[in-house]
């Protein structure tokens, strides 16, 4: 799965989470992944299907969009990777931190 464990955000752009995905099983599987803590309007998964054959390995990249009126802090959301067999099901916790964008101040 992935190491990232936290993952900062200045609202309004976007932050990705690589996942390394091991399908264990022993038939050809396709891996989904979303996102349990964010409206999934701010969730992009690429690619939305991975394909896997019996003990391949491949790569979902999930992108986070924070809109710019999302409340900073740290948001902890959870990864579900899960196969379309719906056999195997996998979480990996993220916190997300909103962190504050540069604040620009014109001269008066």
């Amino acid at each position: 799965m992935s190491s990232v464990e936290v993952v900062d955000i200045v609202p309004g752009g976007a932050g990705e989470i690589a996942l390394e995905v091991v399908n264990t099983s022993s038939v050809i599987e396709g891996v989904t992944a979303r996102v349990l803590g964010l409206p999934a309007e701010h969730v992009t998964v690429t690619p939305a299907v991975l394909p896997l054959f019996p003990d391949a390995v491949g790569r979902l990249v999930v992108r986070l969009d924070l809109p710019a009126s999302f409340p900073a802090g740290r948001h902890p959301v959870t990864v579900e990777v899960v196969g379309q067999a719906g056999t195997h099901v996998v979480h990996h916790d993220v916190d997300v931190v909103a962190v504050p964008g540069e604040q620009v101040a014109l001269p008066r």
